[in-house]
């Protein structure tokens, strides 16, 4: 996946909130700056890979003249014009678009916000720190190009996984999970994140929810005293690096061949897929025998 590369460096939580959207000190509600004439036609430039699943769900990708250089789904994204990412962003290039609307994250280019401004685009921030933001955000961004009956019909959908993933989960004992978002080092999924909203809504118990954090920084010694049911890791490789750590070959979910490679796009970008990840885990969580 593109941007898998940045979670073998230091700034892994940095580009995990970065895609998700659940950045620091910033106002938790979708805002936008400088309004402009309602009257002037539309012309989104998306600068998170979130941002562009939406605008194409709600049937606004015609009005996207271009995106982030992590942009990759739908397939028609791919096809745009890139104008650079987290730490690239290319003022030049987005100034010579025109654009009306820049379609961000909060948190992330908070400092470009006046230059934005000076090009006369409008800056359309969301959060997404939970599903219910994302369904937030498919609302606004349906209300802003004129396509809020199809918004309302994707809205509708993450709406039923949801309830859908509850019932499922109703009654039934917990499972313990670890999710993990890199093997080495080992960075963890907390209960204040996006995924971890993922993980709450699907019935699981997150082993790692009293950090209090979103993707905390984790030791062998505090897997390993966990013990957890399940073990989740985004790609094959992070898979082989777990299974390839001694300290971890006692664990029962290693034993009993429980340790699952995600898709990192469904559980990291918030976005209409939002609606698979739920159904799919969920599937995963409630596989294991009752009397566990």
């Amino acid at each position: 996946m593109p941007h898998r590369r940045f979670f073998r460096a230091a700034s892994i939580a940095l580009v995990l909130a970065f895609l998700q959207g659940s950045a620091p000190a910033e106002s938790a509600r979708a805002e936008v700056r400088s309004p402009l004439p309602a009257a002037k036609p539309l012309r989104l430039v998306s600068l998170v890979p979130s941002m562009t699943e939406i605008a194409f769900a709600v049937g606004a990708g015609d009005l996207l003249t271009a995106v982030d250089e992590h942009s990759d789904f739908p397939p028609e994204a791919a096809r745009l014009p890139r104008v650079g990412g987290l730490r690239s962003l290319s003022l030049e290039a987005i100034a010579a678009l025109r654009p009306t609307h820049l379609l961000v994250v909060d948190g992330f280019h908070a400092q470009e916000y006046a230059r934005f401004e000076k090009l006369g685009a409008q800056t359309v921030s969301c959060p997404f720190s939970t599903v219910a933001d994302v369904r937030a955000c498919i609302l606004r961004i349906g209300g802003l190009t004129g396509n809020a009956a199809r918004a309302g019909q994707v809205a509708a959908h993450v709406r039923a996984a949801e309830e859908a993933a509850q019932a499922r989960a109703g009654g039934k004992p917990k499972p313990t999970v670890l999710m993990l978002v890199s093997a080495d080092p080992l960075f963890g999924v907390g209960n204040a994140s996006f995924t971890g909203d993922i993980l709450r809504l699907a019935g699981a118990e997150n082993v790692l929810a009293a950090t209090g954090q979103a993707y905390p920084l984790i030791s062998a010694e505090s897997i390993v005293a966990t013990d957890p049911d399940l073990i989740f890791v985004f790609g094959e490789a992070d898979r082989r690096r777990f299974l390839g750590n001694r300290v971890f070959r006692h664990l029962r979910a290693v034993r009993e061949h429980r340790v699952h490679v995600l898709d990192e796009d469904l559980y990291g970008r918030p976005g209409p897929r939002v609606a698979e990840a739920l159904e799919q885990l969920g599937r995963l969580l409630h596989a294991l025998p009752r009397d566990e």
